[in-house]
């Protein structure tokens, strides 16, 4: 529990899993409740257990966001589609993964910076 939990008020605090800035769960308790909540993944999600009472059952499970391998599954499908999506307009005819190869192994310039105009 907060350390500003006591046993004549009532403490209650928010949880942000994914650390996005917005709260995933918020636990109000009785004061001196030894309350316990667990962080875990299961398959291509995340999830928070609270125990409101740490009788050894949990008493509410929330899915609170992918996993991180949902994540980059997610991610890597979406580059995918991008460049099927570069490459059906390609007027060379040349496939995804030739495009992709192509950026991979490009040479990158740096111009010189400038503080007036010439």
């Amino acid at each position: 529990m907060p350390s500003d939990a006591s046993k004549t008020g009532s403490a209650s605090f928010d949880l942000d899993v994914d650390n996005d800035g917005v709260d995933d769960v918020s636990m109000n308790s009785d004061s001196g409740a030894n309350a316990r909540f667990s962080v875990y993944e299961d398959e291509d999600s995340r999830y928070v257990a609270l125990d409101y009472d740490n009788d050894g059952d949990y008493d509410v499970a929330v899915r609170v966001g992918d996993s991180e391998a949902a994540r980059e599954a997610m991610r890597k499908q979406a580059e995918d589609e991008a460049w099927r999506s570069i490459a059906a307009k390609d007027p060379l005819g040349r496939t995804a993964d030739e495009l992709r190869a192509l950026y991979e192994d490009r040479e990158t310039i740096q111009l010189p910076e400038r503080t007036t105009i010439q």
